[in-house]
């Protein structure tokens, strides 16, 4: 999964635009569909920092705890619309709405940190028997 990380994070197209940092720790197994669906959520959260948060940098962190795989990206953007969950849910915010839902089919979460007077951070918390 890091190497899928760090390959991200080296895209010609996002380096000319963002700085990203890959912190990862991952001791779990994961089948290939999990690992391709991380990389998707993760594109899509360094996407929506440099689009909706004008952010120029970013840190990527994975790893496992327990029975549950948590994936976030932290940025140095402008932070959220309003500070409120109903601002994703405004039919504008497709792909963040999306991967809410694939989360909760999954049994896991979103995760949204609104209390950040600046960037954002946005992840997700899988259970990782889902995820095999």
């Amino acid at each position: 999964m890091e190497e899928s990380f760090e390959s991200l994070a080296e895209d010609p197209t996002l380096k000319k635009i963002m700085s990203v940092t890959v912190h990862c720790n991952l001791h779990c197994e994961i089948s290939k569909e999990a690992r391709s669906l991380l990389y998707k959520m993760s594109r899509e959260f360094l996407i929506n920092a440099v689009k909706h948060g004008r952010a120029d940098k970013a840190v990527m962190s994975a790893e496992d705890s327990g029975s549950y795989l948590s994936m976030y990206v932290e940025d140095n953007g402008v932070g959220f619309c309003n500070n409120t969950v109903e601002c994703f849910c405004d039919g504008k915010s497709y792909g963040l709405s999306k991967i809410s839902r694939l989360c909760q089919s999954l049994g896991g979460e979103l995760i949204l940190d609104f209390t950040r007077k600046k960037g954002a951070l946005v992840g997700v918390r899988l259970p990782i028997v889902s995820l095999q």
